[in-house]
């Protein structure tokens, strides 16, 4: 069994948003038998991701303030790992780390999607 650990999660949500975050702790969750945990770790942090992507949004453009956003985001999502997966990591020690080019390639392919998905919603509304 492979777990992610909580910096592999705090890179990952820096670099892919909550939802490449949320891709890993949901792995830990059904590797270690909790799979009912799982798809709600999925939810929450797409629905985190929805709200920044409005948020980015609604900010004013190209002030100093939105650079540090991703920073926060990723924070909260170590911290989040820390409350609902701390113990559970602890608890298994024999475990093996997840790999560090899995969780990169995670956050790789979730920037990615979220890219399309901003030049899809940008010709489906060019007006917006």
């Amino acid at each position: 069994m492979k777990l992610y650990t909580e910096m592999q999660v705090f890179v990952a949500s820096f670099l892919g948003s909550p939802v490449a975050g949320g891709i890993l702790m949901a792995h830990n969750a059904r590797a270690v038998g909790a799979k009912r945990q799982a798809p709600r770790y999925l939810v929450i942090t797409a629905a985190a991701t929805a709200a920044l992507l409005v948020i980015g949004y609604l900010l004013p453009p190209m002030k100093s303030g939105n650079y540090l956003a991703p920073l926060i985001v990723a924070w909260l999502t170590r911290l989040w790992f820390r409350k609902a997966q701390g113990d559970m990591i602890a608890s298994h020690p024999e475990a093996a780390r997840g790999s560090w080019w899995a969780s990169l390639g995670i956050a790789l392919l979730v920037i990615v999607c979220l890219f399309g998905l901003l030049i899809l919603l940008d010709f489906v509304y060019p007006e917006a």
